[in-house]
C-alpha cells in the first residue's frame, strides 16, 4: 500500500469536540481548520455545515448541534456529513467518489478522546474502513 512508504498518502485528522483540524502528513500545519458544529433548519430539514453557517440570518429557524460532545460521539449522521465535507476538501475529491474505494491507498490518523467508550471507538474505526474505504487507520 502506498501509505506505508509515502507520507503523501497519510491523512491526519484532529477530530475535536469544538474544532477539527486536518491535512496531509507531509505538511507542517493543518490545511483545514473549522468548527465541529452543524445547524439543522427546523422548517426544511436541511443540514448546514462550515461555510454555510455564516449565511444564517434568522437564528430561530435553526437548531445547532455538536456531533461530538465532551469527546463522545452523539450524532453519527451529522459527524459523517462533516467528515464527508472535510475529506472532500482535504483530499480534493468530489463527494461522489469518497465511499467507492478511492481511499484504499490512503491511511488516516485520527485523534480520539482519552475516555471514549470502546463501542464508539469501534464504530468510528468501522466507518473509516467500511464507509470511506481507507487502507489503514491509526488512532492517536
Amino acid at each position: 500500500m502506498e501509505w506505508e512508504n509515502n507520507s503523501n498518502y497519510r491523512v491526519i485528522v484532529d477530530n475535536g469536540s469544538h474544532m477539527i483540524r486536518s491535512g496531509m502528513a507531509n505538511s507542517r500545519t493543518p490545511s483545514i481548520t473549522f468548527e465541529n458544529i452543524t445547524a439543522l433548519n427546523r422548517k426544511t430539514g436541511n443540514l448546514l455545515l462550515r461555510d454555510q453557517l455564516d449565511q444564517i440570518y434568522i437564528e430561530k429557524d435553526f437548531m445547532y448541534t455538536k456531533p461530538l460532545t465532551r469527546g463522545v460521539l452523539v450524532n453519527l449522521d451529522h459527524e459523517l456529513q462533516i467528515w464527508d465535507d472535510l475529506l472532500t476538501k482535504v483530499m480534493k475529491l468530489d463527494g461522489t467518489t469518497l465511499s467507492f474505494g478511492r481511499l484504499k491507498d490512503f491511511m488516516i490518523n485520527m485523534t480520539f478522546p482519552v475516555f471514549i467508550p470502546t463501542k464508539l471507538r469501534e464504530k468510528m474505526i468501522e466507518v473509516m474502513f467500511e464507509y470511506y474505504g481507507f487502507g489503514g487507520f491509526y488512532p492517536v
